[in-house]
């Protein structure tokens, strides 16, 4: 008798959803060192602040379904809809989510995206693919520094419902991206946000202080060309919007 279990597709688990896709940078490097304390700190660390972000929002009262996924150095927080509201409620934690981040301890880097399409999510048997899901993993994978975009899709779906994301979404700006050289073909002119800008001390973003400090423990060239793109972006829009 075969022990097989059947597993059944069911239409209802595909819907068009916000998606969002992060990268733990520097994980695989760890993985060469078999630094594995240092390598569970950060993944713990990382699994804990999106609890505590996706508790936050449930917390003040929030209705719109919001859950997350993890594997290795990927995480992936999706909604259960592409509405506004939907998109309101993971916007507020993915912006907490990649502060927290990087601006506790010694700073986990991060870059990522969110886009909104097709996701099948079938949590029983840990069953999750969908178009949203690969744009996502190739815009954020894509980026050349450390950062946060909207995907084309997530950008068309904001102006399709009327909330124009640069308008109507704080913190966020139509920016050249940084694209890696051999994915150059890649929709770059796109929605980008400026880390931290919504939290002040002392007048001061404090997520460009924290990267700067994180760039003095680097000494790849490449890698510090990472967080001075960055840090530019950062400096250059922080005060300049309404």
């Amino acid at each position: 008798m075969s022990l097989r279990s059947h597993i059944s597709y069911n239409p209802d688990l595909a819907k068009k959803r916000w998606v969002a896709y992060f990268d733990l940078l520097g994980i695989k490097s760890l993985f060469k060192t078999k630094n594995h304390l240092s390598i569970f700190v950060i993944l713990a660390s990382a699994i804990e602040e999106s609890k505590n972000q996706i508790n936050r929002v449930k917390s003040i009262g929030s209705v719109n379904y919001v859950d997350y996924v993890w594997f290795s150095d990927t995480f992936i927080i999706y909604t259960d809809d592409d509405s506004k509201e939907s998109f309101q409620v993971i916007d507020s934690i993915l912006r907490w989510f990649i502060y927290f981040l990087i601006i506790k301890g010694d700073g986990i880097p991060v870059r990522g995206a969110i886009s909104c399409d097709e996701f099948y999510i079938d949590r029983e048997n840990n069953l999750f693919f969908g178009g949203a899901l690969i744009e996502a993993y190739e815009y954020g994978e894509a980026q050349d520094w450390i950062g946060f975009l909207l995907c084309p899709s997530a950008d068309k779906r904001l102006k399709d419902l009327e909330v124009p994301p640069v308008k109507t979404f704080r913190d966020y700006v139509y920016t050249d991206i940084p694209i890696k050289k051999d994915l150059s073909n890649l929709n770059n002119n796109l929605p980008a946000l400026i880390i931290g800008r919504w939290i002040k001390i002392n007048d001061k973003n404090p997520i460009i202080e924290k990267l700067s400090k994180m760039k003095e423990r680097i000494t790849n060239e490449n890698i510090r060309s990472k967080y001075d793109r960055t840090i530019e972006f950062i400096k250059k829009y922080d005060d300049s919007l309404s």
